[in-house]
């Protein structure tokens, strides 16, 4: 696909979510972006790591692009904590690696779950979050509200995503546990709602 983008003066590929791929190598291009004048790749880790708070990324290109970049940055670009954590990593690498096997496993036992709620279209995922569409009959905005109201459980509506409205809603992966009480929580909810 990125010859098909030669003509376009700058062609970013954010990739903060890759690391939750099944498989990262069949999504990710970072090993060949740098044959391509035009293309970055960038990537948070803050996702990957769940140090959302922590500015903590990077940026893949050809070499000339790096350099041209690191021109424009100031020398101490990433805070004390972010480099401390840039730092440790390398010591947790399977610690890390567990944890994102174990997430994927999460989120597949979460979708699948999700999919039986039949007032839910579960939307395949590759990343630490699974979207779905609640039917028309209730307005997402107001499942959001109410779950975050009387269950504690936070969920968003994607009405300010390219594509999405109201009524896509998006969770993230936790454990089997939660994702049991946001399933149940999400039955009252909508039953309440569209029976108004």
């Amino acid at each position: 696909m990125l010859h098909e983008l030669r003509h376009l003066e700058v062609v970013m590929i954010d990739e903060s979510f890759i690391d939750f791929c099944d498989d990262v190598s069949a999504y990710s291009v970072r090993d060949i972006v740098h044959k391509f004048d035009n293309a970055y790749v960038i990537a948070s880790l803050g996702k990957s790591l769940g140090y959302h708070g922590v500015r903590l990324g990077y940026t893949v290109s050809k070499e000339s692009n790096i350099e041209a970049i690191r021109n424009f940055i100031p020398y101490w670009n990433i805070n004390g904590i972010a480099a401390h954590i840039a730092k440790r990593l390398p010591h947790y690498k399977d610690q890390f690696e567990a944890s994102l096997k174990e997430s994927i496993r999460l989120r597949e036992e979460f979708a699948q779950k999700l999919s039986q709620c039949p007032f839910l279209k579960v939307y395949p995922s590759q990343a630490n979050f699974v979207m779905c569409t609640i039917d028309r009959s209730v307005n997402g905005t107001e499942v959001v509200k109410e779950l975050l109201k009387n269950y504690n459980i936070f969920g968003r509506e994607c009405k300010n995503k390219v594509g999405g409205d109201a009524n896509m809603l998006r969770f993230a992966i936790r454990t089997s546990e939660h994702c049991d009480r946001l399933i149940k929580a999400l039955f009252e909810v909508y039953y309440s709602l569209s029976n108004k």
